[in-house]
């Protein structure tokens, strides 16, 4: 027969006594849940700290970036790029919410003027209909040439998603997972920018868009924080009232 390993100690009128386990988990949550909240206290500065030094910062020109070879924009950073739509190749990246609604974010290919260089504009988001198969109602995409103004974004592969090209019949719109630049480059034959532009909202084509704003926002993290500090309260809490019990000690009675 197997004993559970406790442990017990009496200090004054209180008196523990526990199994090891149930201790050193109850320790673990309490230690993890408090490290969570100093770790989004900590992110929510960052954040602070970085819009402060956006702001700061000029709007920069893509242009500029490919025809006097200038630096890189850098993510999250104000730009502008002038050129013109491909509007016949249109990607729609699915799963994408917005406000509780599931649809797709509208990519579009755009040439820069006066250059062979080509990058992805994110126009913001169409809900999908109710069958899948069915494609949603898209805005009108001039062809002549214009001016957007937004922010760089460098997404992040989803590296479970692999092959996508290969594995999907091309028709356009073009309905995608993951957002592989090069890959859609090597689709459509040409070259494009290791980041793409997330228009401004509003914005000339009235497709909903979140706020990059709110997603950076530094109060998101507090707010984190905040949740799993008092998540942590709550756990030494419990941990106090269901393990040291107000027991007189009668050793000595």
């Amino acid at each position: 027969m197997i004993k559970k390993r406790s442990l017990s100690c009496a200090i004054g009128p209180y008196r523990c006594d526990v199994p090891i386990t149930m201790l050193v988990l109850s320790l673990i949550f309490i230690v993890l849940t408090a490290c969570l909240s100093v770790w989004q206290y900590q992110r929510g500065q960052q954040k602070a700290a970085w819009l402060r030094s956006s702001e700061a910062r000029a709007t920069r020109s893509v242009n500029d970036w490919v025809t006097q070879k200038t630096e890189i924009p850098a993510h999250f950073s104000k730009i502008t790029a002038s050129g013109s739509f491909d509007s016949k190749h249109i990607f729609l990246l699915e799963n994408r919410f917005y406000q509780e609604r599931l649809g797709y974010d509208v990519l579009v290919p755009f040439k820069l003027t006066n250059s062979d260089q080509w990058i992805i504009v994110n126009l913001g988001f169409v809900q999908r209909l109710i069958e899948r198969t069915m494609m949603p109602t898209l805005p009108e995409i001039p062809s002549t040439e214009m001016t957007l103004s937004g922010v760089a974004l460098y997404p992040k592969r989803n590296r479970l998603i692999s092959d996508w090209i290969e594995n999907l019949a091309v028709h356009w719109p073009f309905v995608i997972q993951d957002i592989n630049l090069e890959g859609m480059g090597h689709l459509l034959d040409m070259s494009f920018s290791p980041f793409l532009l997330d228009i401004d909202q509003p914005n000339v084509f009235n497709l909903p868009k979140e706020s990059k704003s709110a997603y950076l926002s530094p109060q998101r993290h507090y707010g984190y924080a905040l949740q799993w500090g008092l998540l942590s309260l709550t756990l030494m809490l419990c941990f106090i009232f269901a393990f040291i019990h107000p027991m007189r000690d009668k050793i000595h009675d």
